[in-house]
């Protein structure tokens, strides 16, 4: 049998192609804001079972979970400490909204260290929004977990200028007995410096 696509030009075999992978690649993401935004749907759910399941999927997401960042702050006060937990690692793993700022720096007096850690996490990815938490953050740059000072301490340089007054305590940060902590300091002095000297222009 004669292949349909002898005698075609290769240019356009090639463009043929691009265009039903690019089809493919928009339909795919399509898809995934879409389940994103009935799992959103799903942590309104009186069930606390769905709702933690909804929010357990979203985590499985990852980024692709990010149309659901709204309803995920919300679930950061909900009732059910399973919900609460598995909202925050889903935040962490997208950019929070501004409007989470307030119920993740509650997060940051929780008990239990991964929810402390994913707290701190999701905030060092709100940028200057996550100013108020300045001072939580202050205090979670003394954590004796490396991996909670670690995104404290980029937490401060992503707000910038703002974060001015922490400068004492990331120098200090910069003398850290993780490699990983002193890097981040110097990286963040050198943010909000380049942004203060900007602003005073």
């Amino acid at each position: 049998m004669k292949s349909p696509l002898r005698g075609m030009p290769l240019a356009v075999v090639v463009a043929g192609v691009a265009c039903a992978v690019g089809v493919g690649a928009l339909m795919f993401l399509s898809g995934r804001h879409a389940s994103a935004d009935r799992l959103a749907a799903d942590l309104k759910n009186p069930d606390h079972s769905a709702r933690a399941g909804a929010a357990k999927a979203l985590v499985e997401m990852g980024p692709g979970a990010v149309s659901a960042a709204p309803a995920l702050a919300e679930s950061l006060n909900d009732p059910n400490p399973k919900v609460r937990y598995r909202a925050v690692k889903a935040l962490s793993k997208v950019r929070a909204p501004a409007s989470a700022v307030p119920a993740l720096v509650g997060l940051l007096k929780d008990p239990d260290r991964d929810t402390r850690y994913f707290a701190t996490k999701a905030l060092s990815e709100v940028g200057p929004a996550a100013a108020p938490a300045m001072p939580a953050l202050t205090k979670e740059m003394s954590d004796k977990d490396a991996d909670i000072r670690y995104y404290a301490v980029k937490a401060m340089g992503a707000i910038g200028a703002d974060a001015k007054s922490a400068v004492p305590a990331l120098r200090q940060a910069s003398r850290d007995s993780d490699a990983r902590v002193r890097d981040m300091a110097a990286t963040s002095l050198s943010k909000i410096d380049k942004q203060v000297v900007a602003k005073a222009k």
